[in-house]
């Protein structure tokens, strides 16, 4: 494969929303998860290895021609970018501009790759980066279950608009149907609920007890679906039943063109069925 060539330099929008707790630590430990995973399950890398026995060489080139614009919907792992850039090189397109959206500002702790524009936004609102239709090839890897479920009509409504109307999004979303029974609700009294967003004020000495605290122990079940306390931070990751996803996306005036799904055990130890979805939006 011939040497990539720089398309661009980071850039950074006002964020209004809180990210992660610790994110310089958060994405150190994403690191070392990978590079003890031979599969690297927790980067873009594992599910576009998929996509790669799932899309016939050269049919995203003759979708979305030689040079789409694509974006990546955060960005954990900071291989992302190069391993898009190698996927879409197999598919027969040499020269994309690849943006990536986060709310942490990934080129402040460095972790920014020259290849790519770099934003700090919310994707819930990128009405502040990106105009309607300006996006070709859009990622979302687990996106949504770091994201409260009260978000994912906004997130998911901002797929369709920055879609162009050829586009479409590889969006990966993990599933509560392979989960224990939930026996966290004691961790309720730790949440305060802004909204109906929930939000862990849990004192340092409790972070240290629930260390031990078994999978189920750690699940929290909600009217809406699931909520998972991780360690060892204490951020909160949330969980839908695939058929109420596939509502939204659907509300979001997206169409669900083929779904491939995958059960893992996770870093942490839980069993999680993953949905890979290609999307596409419907005519407007």
């Amino acid at each position: 494969m011939p040497e990539l060539s720089s398309c661009g330099t980071y850039q950074t929008v006002p964020s209004l929303t809180e990210g992660y707790a610790e994110p310089a630590l958060y994405l150190q430990r994403c690191e070392r998860r990978n590079n003890n995973d031979a599969q690297r399950k927790f980067s873009l890398k594992f599910a576009l290895d998929l996509w790669r026995t799932e899309l016939p060489n050269g049919w995203l080139g003759s979708r979305i021609g030689m040079k789409p614009r694509c974006l990546i919907e955060g960005n954990a792992s900071p291989d992302n970018v190069d391993s898009l850039l190698r996927f879409l090189y197999d598919q027969g397109i040499p020269s994309p501009e690849i943006h990536v959206i986060d709310l942490i500002d990934l080129a402040a702790l460095g972790r920014a790759d020259p290849r790519a524009f770099y934003h700090r936004a919310n994707a819930a609102d990128l009405s502040e980066v990106f105009t309607n239709g300006s996006i070709d090839l859009l990622f979302q890897d687990h996106l949504l279950n770091c994201a409260p479920i009260s978000h994912y009509d906004a997130i998911l409504g901002e797929v369709g608009r920055v879609l162009s109307s050829t586009g479409l999004a590889l969006v990966h979303y993990t599933d509560p149907s392979r989960f224990p029974r939930a026996c966290g609700n004691s961790l309720k009294e730790w949440f305060s609920v802004e909204g109906t967003d929930y939000r862990l004020n849990m004192p340092d000495f409790m972070h240290q007890r629930y260390l031990s605290f078994p999978m189920a122990e750690r699940l929290i079940e909600t009217t809406e679906g699931i909520i998972m306390v991780t360690l060892p931070f204490g951020n909160l990751e949330h969980f839908t039943p695939f058929e109420h996803f596939e509502a939204r996306v659907a509300n979001a005036n997206l169409k669900l063109e083929s779904r491939h799904t995958m059960n893992i055990i996770d870093g942490e130890g839980l069993d999680c069925r993953r949905n890979y979805c290609l999307i596409t939006p419907c005519p407007r």
